[in-house]
């Protein structure tokens, strides 16, 4: 909470509060909207104007890299000492190096529940890229720890405040993938992550690209799960300390790797935009390594930066067919669990105000306080005065007693809905139908990509040497065959691609973002025409409402649906990765 004297009010800046009314949707970067809370005793009196909030949100003091505010920074960052003891493998001196990631600046709201999924070639480094959000080795324990579950082929990692859901793929990344493996990554995805992805991280490492992980990465994004994610995408490059320290030299990195056709496709996945790439140097914290709570500290704090300027205002999570699926036969249980959550919030909420009351002296006694205090120490009767001001009312301690019973009522009410939904989850995961659903979707996608790929020659550079990814999707489809009707006939659905070029998915099973583009260049001559002759300063005035010199994700969304009635999230989505360059969730004039 950051308390504004000058309006005699609280703006709540972490989440959205129950009984708060919306002043204006108040942006401050790292955090959602912000919502104005005017105590009981001054909703008679006057809400505070936009006016006011403005004027506190310029003390706020916007920087150019944006970083959160002081007061959102956890507990542990106080005290914090400008350098960390080198970490030996003493156990103790581990626990050290854990408890330091819990520093990290970037702040995730609590409830937001973020999700996560990561994916990429076995070894590419993602248990530690997960443990190093998690804060701790979540991936690297026993299936018994509380806050790991573990699936056929998805490791789920859910924080305690429920600000984030990492979510770990077992199996697509194996050298030998095979089609079971699949349909248990599509069935175990789906139960994991029911309201959809809203990262995705394509975890690889600073070493030699190969053919094997290209060929994944196209079978993942182009057949099976199809181009609506690419707005989500974004790619971690493990084991580089050195472009984690100089983001420059990152960016230098990107442009030599460029000349790799398997890096340039990855690099058009992500929308030819380096700000999409993630640098961290991960190691293990009981390793005994030199710095490795600082280094842990450094990658955290990079991962986590990225996930808070995600823009989830204008960017949708990714939803499969069978996550959908999933919402619908789920949906009394999530119904009764938010309500539940909700109730906990609202009493959490009394039983503050509660001790808070408790605490603040009488409107009566007030003006005695006053007056003790302008009087000297040696007034008579000033000590039976403090006893009195300390007194607390039989009706204070009452309510809050009564606000902490319904609160531990509501509590144990929450346990049992989330205990309904994991049991009609697993319901859901093993029954006959949706395992068969799950296969056929993999098999739909299995049998394009073998079309595609089955009888494809291989692309040569001009030194005649190969330049595509044809054989090892060839290795991939060997895998495949086993599980695949047997007269599946590879005459191919879609065009060939052209000689030294790299395929893309036209076919109608799943979104395209080539169609996706075309769709936005309309759009965006389409505002280009209704702005036409206006100064691009005057522009931008009518989308900064609060003259910040910043447009947030919900301003942005907000001017499209006026300037084009109709347009889609995933349309507003694209919009905005053209024009967010540097990714950091805000637009500038120049952006």
């Amino acid at each position: 909470f950051l308390q504004l004297t000058d309006m005699g009010a609280t703006v709540c800046v972490a989440a959205t509060e129950q009984g708060t009314s919306c002043c204006v949707e108040l942006d401050v970067q790292g955090v959602m909207p912000g919502f104005v809370k005017v105590e009981p005793s001054q909703k008679a009196k006057r809400t505070p104007t936009v006016s006011k909030v403005e004027e506190a949100l310029n003390n706020l003091a916007f920087e150019k890299a944006v970083k959160p505010p002081e007061e959102l920074l956890v507990a542990g960052q106080m005290g914090r000492s400008e350098s960390e003891p080198e970490v030996e493998t003493d156990p103790d001196k581990a626990k050290q190096a854990a408890n330091s990631l819990a520093r990290c600046d970037w702040i995730l709201p609590p409830d937001g529940k973020l999700t996560v999924l990561m994916f990429g070639m076995t070894g590419a480094g993602k248990s530690s890229a997960g443990n190093c959000l998690a804060g701790f080795n979540a991936f690297e324990v026993s299936d018994s720890t509380a806050s790991v579950t573990n699936l056929d082929s998805i490791m789920r990692y859910e924080a305690e405040d429920q600000s984030l859901i990492v979510l770990d793929t077992i199996g697509l990344g194996d050298t030998e993938i095979d089609q079971d493996k699949v349909v248990a990554s599509i069935r175990d995805m789906a139960v994991s992550a029911v309201d959809g992805v809203d990262v995705l991280l394509f975890v690889m490492k600073n070493a030699r690209l190969t053919d094997d992980a290209i060929a994944r990465l196209i079978y993942c994004i182009e057949y099976l799960w199809g181009d609506e994610c690419l707005l989500n995408l974004y790619v971690v490059i493990t084991n580089a300390p050195r472009y984690l320290s100089n983001p420059e030299d990152g960016k230098a990195w990107i442009e030599k790797q460029l000349d790799n056709w398997r890096f340039a496709y990855i690099y058009k996945l992500v929308g030819h935009n380096p700000n999409r790439f993630i640098f961290i140097d991960n190691p293990d914290l009981e390793s005994g390594e030199p710095n490795v709570a600082e280094r842990q500290l450094a990658s955290r704090s990079a991962l986590m930066q990225a996930l808070v300027q995600h823009p989830r205002d204008v960017i949708p999570p990714w939803t499969s067919a069978r996550m959908q699926e999933v919402q619908q036969r789920t949906q009394e249980q999530r119904a009764e669990l938010k309500k539940k959550e909700e109730e906990v919030k609202s009493l959490e909420e009394k039983v503050v105000k509660a001790k808070a009351r408790k605490k603040r002296p009488s409107k009566r006694e007030m003006p005695q306080r006053q007056e003790s205090k302008q009087s000297s120490a040696g007034r008579t009767g000033s000590k039976s005065q403090k006893a009195k001001e300390s007194e607390t009312a039989p009706d204070d301690v009452a309510q809050e007693a009564e606000a902490e019973q319904a609160l531990s009522k509501a509590k144990k009410q929450k346990k049992e809905a989330e205990k309904a939904l994991r049991l009609a989850l697993d319901k859901v995961r093993q029954d006959p139908t949706f395992k068969h659903e799950a296969a056929k979707e993999a098999q739909d996608a299995s049998i394009r990509f073998t079309r595609q790929y089955k009888n494809a020659e291989e692309p040569k550079d001009a030194e005649g040497k190969p330049a595509g990814p044809v054989q090892a999707c060839k290795r991939m489809i060997a895998s495949f065959v086993p599980k695949l009707p047997k007269r599946l006939s590879l005459r191919s659905s879609v065009p060939d691609s052209k000689p030294g070029s790299l395929p893309n998915k036209t076919s109608a099973a799943a979104p395209s973002s080539a169609g996706l583009e075309k769709s936005v260049d309309g759009i965006f001559a389409q505002i280009l025409a209704t702005f036409k002759g206006v100064a691009a300063e005057e522009v931008f005035k009518r989308i900064d409402t609060l003259g910040r010199g910043k447009v947030s994700p919900t301003s942005f969304r907000r001017f499209l649906l006026e300037a084009a009635p109709g347009i889609s999230n995933q349309q507003v989505g694209a919009l905005w990765r053209r024009v967010d360059k540097n990714c950091d969730g805000i637009l500038s004039l120049a952006e």
